[in-house]
């Protein structure tokens, strides 16, 4: 039963803290040329000023209207 109990306790253990998310991800920030991202959906908020994005629908990606971005 001890060991039963001590099983349980390790495995919540585990759940507690090996599926958390790093909340704090710390990126470098993009130095290089202009960059134009196409997305379909909303747009991330990004720390860089040189990142521009681009909404897409999946009917531009379908028909291959990428290119025009």
């Amino acid at each position: 039963m001890e060991t039963m109990k001590k099983c349980i306790f390790f495995i919540a253990i585990l759940i507690l803290f090996g599926c958390r998310q790093e909340m704090n991800f710390h990126s470098p920030l993009y130095t290089g040329s202009e960059l134009k991202i196409g997305v379909v959906g909303k747009a991330p908020d990004v720390r860089e000023t040189n990142v521009s994005f681009t909404p897409l629908s999946l009917e531009d990606i379908l028909q291959k209207k990428i290119r025009t971005i």
